[in-house]
């Protein structure tokens, strides 16, 4: 009896050492680079926050693929130093076109990577 207990606890030992090497998701080789996962979240979290909500301009329910392509056409001219009356994404100006191209980057990554533009 002993022996089967002994067995069971390095059954569980080795159980739980194995644990780290099998967890989900996909952080190590292969998998996307941290700096880029971080990209998507701050641009998902911009559109979401600035753009998408309660009381903004885009409300969630209209926001399909089809409003993603607009989006991300304004957010293009605004990259390229376009005039932002009557956009949409002027609203992540609010500083400046010059003071958000990193915020402008980061709704681009999501908008590119969300909805396969």
């Amino acid at each position: 009896m002993a022996r089967y207990v002994r067995f069971g606890a390095l059954l569980a030992a080795l159980g739980l050492l194995a644990l780290p090497a099998a967890a989900s998701g996909s952080i190590g080789p292969g998998g996307v680079k941290a700096a880029s996962r971080a990209e998507y979240a701050r641009g998902k979290a911009v559109v979401f926050k600035e753009l998408v909500c309660r009381n903004c301009a885009i409300s969630k329910r209209e926001f399909k693929r089809a409003r993603a392509e607009q989006v991300l056409t304004e957010v293009n001219a605004l990259l390229a130093g376009e005039d932002p009356s009557g956009m949409d994404a002027a609203v992540l100006c609010r500083d400046g076109v010059d003071a958000c191209g990193p915020k402008l980057q980061s709704v681009k990554r999501y908008l590119t990577r969300r909805y396969r533009l």
